[in-house]
């Protein structure tokens, strides 16, 4: 059985809302020297086997997605034409092709569609976010998975926020805090995969059943991400793909944005002046080179491009210089099984509730190799620790020194509203919290952060309101991490967060009920002392009794 055959089982048997149709364009004008160099290792950075299987485990369909034959299908769907779909951006000599992908052109578009926002350039998501963080201090490509992760934990800041400079080498992290909050409220919530055997002839003609899935994710408004073969993406200089290149490992790979798909477009593939059924159909590609490339900056891969093995009837690839490989096939093959995939990515985001941020502030000249996580521990199970940010490889550099002096912030929001026997509900006690931060560097010191005051920790609620400030554990000469720990055990009527029911809480929720001032989430929460989901004389009563008992 196919790998990826259980994806496919998952997919629902239910009509399609459709995206209205659009014809491709059928040339454009572009300098003739403007490529990329095959040879540039800016690039995708392979997966392993061993990955690549870890991958296909994890990442399949949440089951919410419609599928549909060809013959429910229409013959075209192009959703670039969307307001909600960004302009072309151009990634210039930096390795962010990834970050383009994934978090201008689908993260972008995926959340002003469920906002309702038309797209722009400066409230585009950037990809100088995303590549920054997990570019490792150097010019070269990120994961596709990586970048997802980083959409996942952090969200991401618009261009406006953070703009993206095609020369700008200098691979900074955000510094602008509020930016940073606002970008916790926009996250990826699903990362689904899916593919397309990429072993022998699978497509045969334009309304082949094997391209149903990615048509059916296409016309249910969705934006793919894939990645290709250098090779393959540079010899095609009229913008219309016809082939995948296996020239190994050297040209690495180029990720982009699929947004649509015409059954009626042709292309004369083995140049013999007829169109047969295999030159018939592709997918139209939103590359990040700007609009001098392609056809106004996009480019189109032809169905047949799909197989490891051409569909034509001639041998018109007897003369090409590297071996076929269908053209989203960048895994790594099965040895076992001799199987290849296209590889297609789609996502689902959502408007987050923040209502706990971790700030976890920072003042290094070295930020190369540092690492980050966040673990929950329940002192009453002392055995179990439960690691709620695993973000070592997001925060992770390999570069040359580069400094940093600002905050990062964690969403702690999830850790208090989990089915998890081992996480805390809200005014649970008996639980602390720890955040190591660290580096790989050889001959790392953490006590030097820890005697110079350049590692802290505050929890904080919406607005800003500390809740609790994380003390350093004691660290030793030579580690080469620092821990910070707090317990977090909120009292109902404790609203100013102090410890005490006091006189302050009294006049805070009095404020608040007659509407001078506004409070977080976690403040409601906690000045609810009857638990009825609102904030009233009730419970002003309830405070006022507690501060005089």
């Amino acid at each position: 059985m196919k790998r990826f055959s259980k994806v496919f089982a998952a997919l629902l048997s239910a009509q399609l809302t459709l995206s209205v149709s659009s014809a491709l364009p059928v040339n454009a004008s572009y300098p003739s020297d403007y490529y990329y160099d095959p040879d540039d290792v800016n690039s995708v950075p392979a997966l392993s086997v061993r990955e690549y299987d870890e991958l296909c485990a994890e990442m399949e369909f949440s089951g919410d997605m419609a599928y549909a034959s060809s013959a429910k299908l229409p013959e075209s769907v192009d959703l670039s034409e969307s307001p909600f779909f960004p302009p072309i951006g151009e990634q210039g000599g930096l390795g962010s092709c990834s970050a383009w992908a994934t978090t201008y052109y689908q993260f972008t578009y995926e959340m002003h569609k469920i906002n309702c926002i038309n797209s722009t350039r400066k409230n585009s998501y950037s990809p100088s976010w995303t590549w920054n963080f997990s570019n490792h201090n150097l010019n070269e490509g990120i994961s596709i998975q990586t970048a997802y992760r980083t959409l996942s934990l952090l969200g991401a800041e618009t261009m406006s926020e953070m703009p993206y400079d095609r020369m700008d080498y200098n691979y900074r992290w955000s510094d602008n805090e509020e930016a940073m909050r606002n970008a916790l409220k926009y996250r990826v919530k699903n990362v689904n995969i899916f593919g397309i055997s990429g072993t022998g002839t699978v497509v045969s003609n334009s309304i082949d059943s094997d391209l149903d899935t990615i048509k059916s994710v296409l016309a249910n408004e969705k934006v793919v991400v894939a990645s290709m073969n250098n090779r393959s993406y540079s010899d095609s200089m009229k913008h219309i793909i016809v082939r995948g290149n296996d020239s190994g490992s050297k040209a690495g790979t180029h990720a982009v944005a699929i947004v649509g798909y015409d059954d009626n477009f042709t292309y004369d593939i083995n140049h013999d002046g007829d169109i047969e059924p295999f030159e018939r159909g592709a997918l139209k590609i939103a590359d990040s080179a700007g609009t001098f490339w392609g056809y106004d900056g996009y480019m189109y891969v032809m169905y047949d491009a799909l197989n490891g093995k051409s569909a034509a009837s001639d041998d018109w690839e007897a003369d090409e210089k590297y071996e076929r490989k269908a053209i989203f096939n960048v895994m790594p093959t099965d040895e076992e099984n001799d199987e290849g995939y296209n590889i297609f990515y789609c996502i689902d985001v959502e408007n987050r509730e923040v209502n706990m941020i971790g700030a976890v502030e920072i003042n290094t000249d070295r930020r190369e190799n540092m690492f980050l996580s966040v673990q929950h521990k329940n002192r009453l199970a002392s055995d179990h620790y439960t690691q709620i940010f695993p973000v070592t490889d997001v925060y992770d550099y390999v570069g040359s020194f580069i400094p940093y002096s600002g905050k990062l912030l964690l969403d702690f929001s999830n850790c208090f509203n989990s089915d998890d026997p081992y996480l805390p509900q809200f005014y649970a006690s008996n639980h602390e919290w720890f955040i190591k931060l660290g580096s790989d560097q050889k001959g790392f010191n953490a006590e030097s952060w820890v005697e110079n005051g350049k590692v802290s920790c505050t929890l904080m609620d919406s607005e800003g309101n500390m809740i609790t400030e994380f003390g350093k554990v004691n660290v030793r000469s030579g580690d080469n991490e620092i821990v910070l720990s707090t317990v977090i055990d909120q009292k109902p009527g404790d609203i100013n967060f102090d410890g005490t029911v006091n006189s302050l809480d009294y006049v805070s929720i009095h404020q608040y009920t007659k509407g001078m001032i506004r409070f977080s989430n976690v403040q409601k929460r906690v000045a609810d002392m009857d638990s009825d989901g609102d904030v009233d004389e009730d419970d002003k009563q309830a405070v006022l009794a507690q501060y005089l008992r």
